[in-house]
Order: C-alpha cells, then structure tokens, then sequence
C-alpha cells in the first residue's frame, strides 16, 4: 500500500514539473501547405521511407528503418516516455540547451517536430501509413 502511495506522488510530481502541458490540439491550426517547407520535405520523407506496409502475412514491417522519437532540426529536442507499469502515462519534451520541460500527452500523434523552438504534430493518426494533405496541424509555440 505503501508503494502505490509513493508512486502516485512520484507520478503527481512528475506532472508537475513540466514547465507546459500540450496536448492534441489547442495550439494554431496549419494546412500542410501552410508549414515550412524544410518540414514539408521531412514529412515527405518519412512518408515515403518510414511508412510501415502490410505483408501478405498481414504483418506490418516498416521500409527505410525506424522514425527517430521526435524530428528536431536543431537538435536539442528528446523525448522521453514516463511509464508506470507497462502503460506510457505521458511524454516529456526536453529543450538541452535550457533544460526545460515539455509535457505531452501520451497518445500525440506523430511524427513529432519541434523547428525553431516551435512543435509540430499532426492533428490525426497514421499520417505517415496513408498520407494526405489535408491533415491539419498544431503548431505549439515553446517558451
């Protein structure tokens, strides 16, 4: 009993040390063609070398290798997964050059981008399996 107390601190704390909470939607809605083109041209690329295809077995394997966990063009962007258990109970953006924190929640779409301190995600699903155009997508502006 003791531990599951421990734990649901540990966990409330966790949530509270992020410095913003993002989840699906909220920030500014983009068209796909509204996005810079540099993230236009990852977006295509990984649709096109990422993207998982069925098998005759019905199994999914994916072409070109795995999509990294977040597309940081500066590069001082991870991401982490906060598990309790065997479920992910949400992710945390990390900025290295400030060491500030950035709570996702744990079923964001992907692929997750962060360019010029500004995080792109999709607003659905299995972008990258059937892509289409016209996707909507939230562009979330990081303090």
């Amino acid at each position: 009993m003791n531990r599951i107390i421990l734990f649901g601190i540990l966990f409330i704390l966790s949530l509270s040390s992020c410095n913003m909470s993002v989840d699906n939607g909220g920030g500014e809605t983009v068209s796909f063609a509204e996005l810079p083109k540099e993230v236009q041209d990852t977006i295509m690329y990984w649709t096109e070398n990422y993207a998982p295809i069925l098998t005759n077995s019905d199994s999914l394997i994916s072409i070109g290798g795995g999509m990294p966990a977040v597309i940081s063009f500066d590069g001082k962007y991870t991401l982490d997964d906060v598990e309790f258990g065997p479920w992910i109970t949400h992710r945390i953006l990390r900025r290295s050059s400030d060491g500030r924190k950035f709570d996702l929640s744990y079923n964001v779409p992907s692929p997750i981008i962060v360019r010029n301190d500004t995080l792109i995600i999709p607003n659905d699903y299995n972008i990258l399996i059937s892509f289409d155009q016209n996707v909507k997508w939230s562009l979330y502006k990081l303090p």
